[in-house]
């Protein structure tokens, strides 16, 4: 293992996708070893914890190429994991992976994303489903940062760019992925909602209506936006420009013709959306 971690930190450049998924196979059982190991460890199984946590953070070296080979390499680890130990701890590093290139983090969205699409859209991968919508909001956490995409060569463009691939799973025929998204969403605000920048903005509003319409209709209301806010004239402070307190957006819910009952899970966390914008952001 000690060679093996070695090689890759010298050579992974030249793995290729199918080179870097024999590793990582390999690498995922030496950390499954040293999770059973537990905290009391000897000096040789110390220093191989420390070389696989190195090999994640110096694919920052890597170039562009290279790095989505690792990325499809984890990609084909986490659909073909045997089970939710595994793929979790996959996802686990993937979020690693992102947090080491936020720089570069827009050159490799698309595969990011298409890795957790592939989870959270799927039938078969149940138990990770929620662990996958989970990872993404971490990574998306961590890029929406004061700062985070400040090496990033349009910041303002990239936070836009991040945000709008979210709608996809807001829509996504899984309640758990859905509440996840939502959840994560929450978070972003909660902590980064000073730093979004107004292309931003309009799509975290898109995003938020989004929610809230397709959960009321699964809880059998209709929703509609009848006045939405313009996002330039949202500080993100608290406090709206001059103008803005009588657009901000109008929510109607008009019970179905017919009488089916629904509920939605997913509710209460885009109510507790909808109110933070109003009150904390506008």
């Amino acid at each position: 293992f000690k060679a093996l971690v070695h090689f890759c930190l010298c050579f992974g450049g030249l793995l290729g996708a199918v080179g870097w998924g024999i590793a990582l196979r390999a690498l995922g059982g030496l950390e499954r070893a040293l999770q059973k190991a537990g905290p009391t460890q000897s000096n040789e199984l110390m220093v191989l914890r420390q070389g696989l946590d190195s090999l994640f953070e110096t694919t920052a070296l890597l170039s562009v190429e290279a790095l989505s080979d690792v990325l499809d390499a984890m990609g084909q680890g986490v659909r073909a994991a045997a089970d939710s130990d595994e793929g979790t701890l996959t996802l686990s590093r993937l979020v690693e992976l992102c947090t080491f290139n936020l720089g570069r983090l827009l050159v490799i969205w698309d595969r990011v994303f298409r890795i957790i699409t592939s989870v959270c859209m799927s039938d078969e991968h149940r138990d990770l489903r929620g662990p996958a919508a989970a990872s993404l909001c971490r990574i998306l956490a961590q890029a929406l940062r004061r700062g985070a995409l400040a090496m990033a060569e349009h910041p303002e463009a990239a936070q836009e760019e991040l945000l709008r691939h979210m709608e996809a799973l807001l829509r996504a025929p899984h309640e758990d992925v859905r509440a996840r998204i939502c959840e994560g969403l929450l978070q972003v605000l909660q902590a980064s909602g000073q730093e979004l920048h107004p292309a931003a903005w309009g799509t975290m509003l898109h995003l938020v209506a989004t929610a809230a319409q397709v959960e009321l209709q699964r809880a059998g209301l209709r929703f509609s936006v009848l006045k939405a806010p313009d996002a330039s004239q949202i500080t993100g402070k608290g406090t709206a420009e001059a103008g803005v307190e009588g657009a901000l957006p109008q929510m109607v819910q008009v019970p179905p013709s017919d009488s089916r009952e629904a509920t939605s899970a997913v509710l209460p966390t885009v109510f507790q959306l909808l109110e933070l914008l109003v009150h904390d952001f506008m």
